[in-house]
């Protein structure tokens, strides 16, 4: 049964069944690889691991398939491509090739360390986490650098996602839309004529989306520099931020460049913004993977670009910032902060906004606390919970008050309005619950 499950690829029912017999045949190499496969495929990557360890050690065929996988995921690269030959060396033996996918996932692994060797020496110095959908409202930069506005103030309507950047004399704005209802975003900008109208929009070129989409551009006050994100045949994984320039004899933009890391991972990152004024740069991402939630970087720009050392033993961590405040290097950036801090609002979760009883006498209060990437993950997750929980107490309490001051006749919407909203706590209630003893079950065992 366990295996027609897993077969299927319904890991998480085949899960208890594999624990049951891997507790009777602990040193059966193929049940630790089913094992192992379901608990990686269900999130629990660090246990995973010995049971695939063993399985490999046993020359079962998958294992160092799985075991790539893992390197892959720890930014431990030249680990993955060396598991890959295992994987080949036993391919070879047994007449077998690789499963389906797993070229394109050794291209990408390949393609991540070529990334990994240049990854730029930035302090960053704040870490918010903001609803997605109003996330660049969060971005606190001076008016020299422009502003940034849903799409409401566009001469044209569209119905896709994007950010629209008003230059600072309001008379020219950058965004993205498709050119028809089946294309591709593409960026492009519109100036406003002598009447105050807006002039008809000016695509900038299909070849900046690279084969994908285009979106989020920023256009720096030289009126040349631009960064935009694309999930391009050059993206690492979804969209990435590039950097490209203006050609100032051809008025066309020049071949774009990928940032690299720490700006990009294998999710989404994007609406890179560069203020001259103030010299702090802000990036959006989901690589933390909180539901409707969006983490915005804030760092310190470079004048000129420094990559650290190839051989820098914390390399991985610096490039996917597993404790942002790591890239500080000893340096007190906290009056920076206080100058670029005054958006606090209930809408937002710092990294350090919270006091986490992990057991008695241990309290953490920062993500930077956590010793195991799994829980700092499920962390992440869990301020998001809160997050959702608060909000949606505020609204309850906001509708309460609508309905006693409403007639009769209309309060039967808004008291199904009121159940669901009580309904929603309630089971947020649950999942913060739980999520809570998840993060010190995990942690605790690191």
């Amino acid at each position: 049964k366990a295996k027609d499950l897993y077969v299927k690829g319904e890991y998480a029912k085949a899960l208890p069944l594999f624990e049951k017999e891997y507790k009777k045949k602990p040193k059966d190499a193929v049940i630790n690889h089913w094992y192992g496969v379901c608990l990686f495929e269900t999130g629990k990557i660090q246990e995973s691991e010995k049971h695939l360890k063993y399985a490999h050690s046993r020359r079962v065929i998958e294992a160092p398939h799985y075991l790539a996988k893992i390197c892959f995921l720890r930014y431990d690269f030249q680990g993955a491509i060396d598991m890959f030959a295992a994987y080949d060396e036993i391919l070879e033996k047994s007449k077998r090739e690789r499963v389906a996918g797993a070229d394109e996932e050794l291209k990408e692994i390949k393609k991540f360390k070529s990334m990994s060797e240049h990854v730029e020496k930035i302090a960053v110095i704040d870490s918010i986490l903001v609803n997605k959908d109003v996330f660049f409202k969060y971005y606190n930069i001076s008016d020299e650098s422009g502003c940034l506005c849903d799409t409401e103030i566009l001469p044209v309507k569209i119905e896709q996602n994007t950010v629209v950047h008003c230059l600072q004399n309001e008379e020219k704005m950058l965004w993205a839309m498709p050119k028809n209802k089946k294309g591709r975003m593409q960026l492009c900008e519109a100036v406003k004529l002598i009447d105050g109208k807006w002039d008809k929009p000016q695509f900038l070129g299909e070849e900046l989306g690279d084969g994908g989409d285009a979106n989020y551009p920023y256009l720096m006050q030289d009126g040349i520099t631009l960064y935009y994100a694309s999930n391009g045949k050059n993206s690492i994984g979804g969209y990435d931020i590039f950097m490209t320039r203006k050609d100032s004899e051809t008025g066309k933009y020049l071949k774009p460049q990928n940032l690299g890391m720490p700006y990009n991972s294998k999710a989404d990152d994007y609406m890179l913004v560069l203020d001259d004024m103030t010299g702090i740069g802000w990036w959006a991402t989901d690589r933390n993977n909180i539901p409707n939630k969006i983490t915005i970087y804030v760092f310190v720009r470079n004048e000129i670009r420094e990559n650290y050392d190839i051989n820098e033993p914390n390399l991985a961590s610096y490039a996917k910032l597993t404790d942002y405040r790591a890239t500080w290097h000893g340096k007190d950036y906290s009056s920076l902060i206080s100058k670029i801090r005054n958006l606090e609002t209930n809408d937002m979760v710092k990294d350090e906004h919270f006091i986490f009883c992990i057991k008695k006498g241990l309290i953490y209060t920062s993500i930077g606390d956590f010793k195991s990437q799994e829980a700092s993950d499920k962390m992440h997750e869990l301020l998001g919970l809160y997050s959702d929980f608060n909000d949606n107490k505020k609204l309850l309490k906001q509708k309460r008050i609508l309905y006693n001051n409403t007639v009769s006749e209309e309060k039967s919407e808004l008291k199904t309005e009121i159940l669901s909203l009580e309904r929603q706590i309630e089971q947020l209630r649950s999942n913060i619950f739980k999520t809570e003893n998840l993060v010190r079950k995990i942690e605790l065992e690191n």
